[in-house]
């Protein structure tokens, strides 16, 4: 802005060399008095500009601008209690879903895709590696029958899903000196692998944490602002306790 600072020459910013200029200025501002007020305006609205152009930079970089929210209703298809044996045949149980889903009356419209699936809990009947094999070509199936990703997948296990194991538990000598049964502290939390080898890794790419204080899991969509939480409250079923449920007991770190 030379002409703001009284200056009659163009300097090039590389070389540093000068350009007379001063005739034309002097005859701009004969012509036109406001010519200077006019650059200065010019000038603060381009600093303007620049300045809400940095403050949005960084705000995108903070994660504060979120994509703008459809105005379309979220669809979420939540399941529970599927109970796969190794008997059971996935692609009639999808059928079944499909039919009901696609079935529209005069109180709900017809569905063919979705935003989430939510399955919380029982994906087997017995925890099994072949009930969670099955439950998995069902999940597969119905995600692309409803043109869905599997990271759109939000998955819990039940009580059902918690897989027997022997080495769950280990003889100790009691205070009265007698044998008793307790968990195994690395083993115990093991009954959840099957669900996590076979059915969640499989379908999320990444692995079921196992660790107690990790039974609360958070998914969080930026695109939609949504966010579950998950809570696991069948890691404290045991031999002696099938009915227990707990999460709060110790504390979670979600």
């Amino acid at each position: 802005m030379n002409i703001t600072r009284g200056e009659i020459d163009v300097i090039c910013p590389r070389c540093r060399a000068t350009t007379p200029i001063g005739e034309g200025v002097d005859r701009i501002r004969e012509r036109n008095p406001e010519t200077d007020s006019k650059v200065v305006a010019l000038r603060k609205t381009i600093d303007e500009k620049l300045a809400e152009d940095i403050t949005s930079a960084k705000k995108a970089v903070a994660g504060d601008i979120r994509m703008a929210k459809s105005e379309e209703p979220i669809r979420i298809l939540h399941l529970s209690d599927l109970h796969f044996t190794s008997k059971t045949n996935p692609t009639t149980k999808l059928q079944l879903l499909l039919q009901d889903l696609r079935h529209a009356d005069e109180e709900y419209p017809a569905i063919d895709t979705v935003e989430y699936l939510v399955i919380s809990g029982d994906m087997t009947d017995k925890g099994t590696d072949t009930g969670f094999e099955k439950a998995r070509q069902f999940v597969e199936s119905l995600v692309g029958e409803l043109g869905l990703s599997t990271q759109r997948c939000i998955l819990v296990p039940g009580n059902h899903d918690v897989q027997d194991r022997d080495d769950a538990y280990q003889k100790l000598e009691g205070l009265d000196g007698k044998p008793t049964t307790v968990r195994h502290p690395d083993n115990f939390p093991r009954r959840f692998e099957s669900f996590s080898n076979s059915f969640y890794h499989p379908l999320r790419q990444e692995l079921y944490p196992l660790a107690y204080a990790d039974q609360g899991v958070s998914y969080l969509f930026d695109d939609t602002g949504m966010q579950f939480l998950t809570l696991n409250s069948a890691w404290e079923i045991d031999q002696n306790g099938h009915k227990k449920a707990a999460f709060i007991r110790t504390p979670s770190r979600v």
